[in-house]
């Protein structure tokens, strides 16, 4: 695949050089763990809850809290770009990326810059789709929460 040519200091060895290999590789391994959290959880495909083993409710709620942890931390990793303001349609106006656009003026192709912008416009990151499995993260950690509160002190 051809290169996007932006320097990438977390890999080393590899010309500097961020490729399209790189972005989809990240994304596709975001994408895949938070697909897995419902597998995790005991879903089937169909939507259908199956128990591998016999667990407490307690047990059941905690996994919940587990996997809405993981969904959050996915999401929130994952909304960096957009929340920078690296979108689809381009730099977003009055956002962190636009104001380091316009301290940095002419942006370089080859610049940390133009790579996140390429992130950004390119993916589904540059999108709020991932705030969006943040957001639905975070309403399982509080759904099982309140279940695990519920057993405890009914």
């Amino acid at each position: 695949s051809s290169g996007i040519n932006a320097e990438w200091p977390l890999r080393p060895g590899s010309a500097n050089k961020l490729n399209e290999n790189d972005v989809r590789g990240a994304l596709s391994t975001a994408v895949s763990t938070a697909a897995s959290v419902p597998l995790l959880l005991g879903f089937t495909a169909s939507g259908e809850l199956v128990k591998v083993k016999e667990m407490s409710d307690d047990e059941f709620n905690g996994n919940i809290v587990k996997g809405g942890a993981i969904v959050t931390a996915v999401g929130t990793a994952t909304s960096v770009p957009w929340l920078l303001g690296f979108t689809a349609s381009g730099v977003a106006k009055a956002s962190i990326a636009a104001g380091i656009q316009s301290g940095i003026g002419n942006v370089v192709g080859s610049s940390a810059f133009a790579a996140a912008q390429t992130v950004g416009a390119t993916t589904i990151l540059g999108t709020s789709a991932p705030v969006i499995v943040a957001a639905a993260g975070v309403t399982a950690v509080g759904y099982g929460g309140y279940k695990l509160y519920q057993s405890k002190y009914k």
